[in-house]
């Protein structure tokens, strides 16, 4: 067994240091050390806004803090803001710092590149449908401007690098005098005219298919991918399986998407069962993305990610990723994971992105197998959002202490499984000098 994880993880370090040497990896990583202050002081904000200082926050229902907390909705509204100045705008940072690193590369004007991918975003998120008349509509689909455009926005920042690179002159001048700012500026005037035109036409058209934009287009692919199964278990397993792979590289998958239609009959036959008969043993629709997927499949977030952090900080000694995941226990308990998939990356990370995929499965079948020899209650009763995961089957179940107890193997089972990976992540982090704890 040794000599085969040993054999495998050398090929793994392998692919990582390929992965990681071509300039396009390098732009990304660059990227996303600019934004990660952002995304941590977002992801904060996001997770007490919403847990704490929300009247559907799950620790504002149960300590009831909107009755007794004075300036509540003052302090809502502060990190309302802190959120929508940070991570509602970090795809055109994105797009801006993207490009710019991308033409980098190329020799060529980067900070002209890096302003023509953030203008890029806005044309792709332009909402045509303002400009009706009786339309009271916002200018720019500012959904897409947030977490869910960082895929897009990476595609534009190498999309502009490229069109930087066929279409700027060919010697960049080095000599700063008055003669250099003019020559620059015009220098750059054909490839933005060119990736103007382009994003305009491509939103136009998206606009004919619908009025979600490019971004909103992209996505809707990925509500083609309910499928129908005997076995309906195997539907929800494939499911997780795609969503974490896409969001391994960067894209919001499908639970994230059509979560809210998918279960929606099966929630409500099932509460009405358990409030009927006092227990959901029983109930029509024992297995469904909600007693599968959300009470085992997403601790902390998409690929459970409370394990990785766990992980960490048991077996870890990279003084960077420790640093992540100690910034990321806070959002992780209302399963919010952005510091993560930024900060470490689990993102294009090819070691990580293994237990990533393996972990939600390896829960769901713990739970599934539970459940199905009913040793288990399923998990039927709603909960907020913001429900630190490893509570939802136990909350879920009215407080059957089983549903606590399979929680608990679902977790330590997890880490055990992403512990190996992370000590990988610490080899290839010294392949590239990352740095180590004394201790």
């Amino acid at each position: 067994m040794n000599t085969i994880w040993l054999g495998f993880s050398q090929k793994l370090l392998k692919v990582d240091r390929y992965i990681k040497k071509s300039f396009t990896y390098q732009a990304i990583e660059k990227t996303f050390a600019i934004i990660l202050p952002f995304i941590i002081i977002g992801s904060l904000s996001m997770a007490l806004s919403s847990s704490v200082f929300s009247k559907q926050g799950f620790f504002n229902q149960i300590y009831d803090i909107s009755s007794w907390l004075p300036y509540e909705d003052v302090i809502k509204k502060v990190l309302e803001i802190i959120n929508t100045v940070t991570m509602n705008f970090i795809a055109i940072m994105t797009a801006f710092l993207s490009a710019k690193y991308i033409t980098r590369s190329f020799k060529k004007d980067e900070q002209i590149a890096g302003f023509t991918g953030a203008i890029g975003m806005l044309i792709l998120n332009y909402n045509l449908a303002s400009f009706t008349s009786d339309s009271n509509q916002e200018t720019f689909l500012m959904q897409d401007l947030g977490i869910r455009g960082i895929f897009i926005s990476l595609i534009l920042g190498v999309f502009v690098g490229y069109i930087f690179k066929w279409f700027s002159p060919r010697n960049k001048q080095e000599k700063v005098d008055q003669y250099t700012f003019i020559s620059r500026g015009v220098g750059g005037l054909l490839p933005l005219a060119i990736v103007l035109g382009i994003l305009i036409g491509l939103t136009l058209l998206a606009s004919m298919i619908n009025q979600m934009g490019v971004n909103g287009l992209f996505y809707s692919l990925f509500r083609l991918t309910e499928i129908k199964s005997k076995h309906l278990i195997i539907t929800i397993l494939f499911l997780a399986f795609f969503n974490s792979i896409l969001s391994g590289i960067g894209i919001s998958g499908p639970l994230g998407i059509m979560q809210g239609g998918l279960d929606d009959t099966s929630i409500v036959s099932n509460l009405s069962y358990a409030l009927k008969h006092g227990t959901s043993f029983g109930v029509p629709f024992p297995i469904s993305i909600h007693t599968i997927y959300d009470s085992f499949g997403s601790f902390g977030g998409t690929g459970m990610t409370m394990s990785l952090i766990i992980a960490i900080l048991v077996a870890s000694k990279n003084k960077n990723s420790r640093k992540i995941a100690k910034f990321s226990i806070i959002p992780s308990f209302v399963n919010i994971n952005f510091p993560l998939m930024f900060g470490l990356p689990v993102i294009l990370n090819p070691i990580l992105m293994i237990p990533f995929i393996i972990s939600p499965i390896v829960s769901m079948l713990i739970g599934y197998f539970f459940i199905y020899f009913k040793w288990m209650p399923p998990a039927v009763y709603n909960l907020p959002r913001t429900t630190p995961a490893p509570l939802m089957a136990f909350l879920g179940t009215n407080g059957h202490w089983s549903a606590l107890f399979v929680s608990g193997i679902v977790l330590v089972v997890t880490v055990l499984i992403y512990i190996p990976f992370v000590k990988l992540n610490n080899q290839a982090a010294l392949i590239d000098g990352g740095d180590l704890d004394e201790k």
